[in-house]
């Protein structure tokens, strides 16, 4: 979360000089000419007036069933008024650039995305002119898992009601039942990124038993926090099948997900900062203890000597630090 926050600082900067430039300036006025209805309004505060426009036009674009399918739900979801201005696309473009979430719950950074992508729309501004002001931004993410880095790279270019409709799609594949697709994709609290990370980790399992109840787990997401928590333990198994060994099983236990890999050994993935030793946390391991032999648990943070001296205890294998080799998204 913290590097999340600092590349959306950096950008709020670069997005506020942006603003501060010719071309801006330029287009900020003939926004204000443009004969669309509240372009001024929209250039003044982008957010509040958005919020204003009514929703009930949905119909009448690309993918309307699955938008409709989405209609209200989803904090993230830009309403039909954006799509219809092409604002959408250009905020995922400009966000791509900075390196960062065009579904970010930051508001500053929100915003200046819209701003910047309403200039672009109604005053014609052309990408071209943010590459010249901007330059070369900070901190992109990697991955060594490619199919990771394709679904962040159709995140940046799809929008959302795309997304959904290609996410349901290989739901169906996997054999999810529609309820719990409807339950997934309804969530308001799963982001599209989140979303369509959890669905091409999923997928890039191969026919791995278990996936349904996962989508089924992340479908109870209830925060923003527990949304990524759950994108990233998506991440991490698909990381741990590609880069350490291939898993044959995934099952929900004591409401976590364990995996277990073709040679048998079971393993808990988590990505978490710094495990404690509470009387929650012991107890917790002494139940998972008795459900899965040979517990290995792999943590993307490090542990305290209580906890781990507790997990050796119970004959749990701790892997402390593995974030460097099952990299995250963030």
């Amino acid at each position: 979360m913290l590097r999340r926050l600092i590349r959306e600082i950096a950008a709020i900067a670069q997005l506020k000089a942006i603003q501060q430039t010719d071309a801006f300036e330029k287009a900020a006025v003939e926004a204000g000419k443009s004969s669309l209805r509240s372009a001024k309004d929209l250039i003044d505060d982008p957010a509040g007036t958005l919020s204003a426009i009514p929703k009930g036009i949905g119909s009448i674009f690309d993918r309307a069933s699955e938008q409709l399918r989405r209609s209200g739900h989803s904090q993230y979801e830009d309403d039909s008024a954006k799509q219809m201005l092409a604002v959408s696309g250009f905020k995922r473009d400009y966000a791509a650039k900075l390196g960062v979430d065009v579904y970010s719950s930051n508001e500053v950074l929100q915003k200046e995305l819209n701003r910047l992508a309403w200039a672009s729309v109604a005053g014609s501004m052309m990408l071209g002119a943010l590459s010249i002001a901007t330059g070369a931004v900070v901190l992109k993410a990697a991955s060594d898992v490619r199919v990771l880095e394709q679904a962040r790279n159709l995140v940046e270019a799809e929008p959302p009601s795309e997304l959904s409709k290609r996410n349901r799609e290989l739901l169906g594949q996997m054999q999810v039942p529609d309820a719990i697709v409807d339950r997934f994709l309804q969530n308001r609290w799963l982001s599209p990124r989140h979303q369509t990370i959890i669905v091409a980790s999923n997928m890039a399992l191969g026919n791995v038993s278990g996936r349904p109840q996962f989508i089924d787990y992340a479908s109870e997401a209830d925060t923003e926090d527990a949304a990524l928590l759950f994108q990233q333990m998506a991440e991490l198994i698909a990381n741990y099948d590609a880069l350490v060994e291939r898993v044959s099983d995934m099952s929900i236990v004591l409401n976590l997900p364990v995996i277990t890999a073709v040679k048998g050994s079971s393993v808990l993935l988590l990505p978490i900062d710094r495990l404690l030793w509470t009387e929650r946390s012991a107890g917790l391991a002494q139940g998972l203890v008795e459900s899965k032999s040979g517990l290995g648990v792999w943590i993307t943070g490090d542990s305290s000597p209580r906890a781990e001296a507790g997990l050796n205890g119970l004959g749990i294998k701790l892997q402390q630090r593995c974030g460097s080799q099952l990299p995250l998204l963030d």
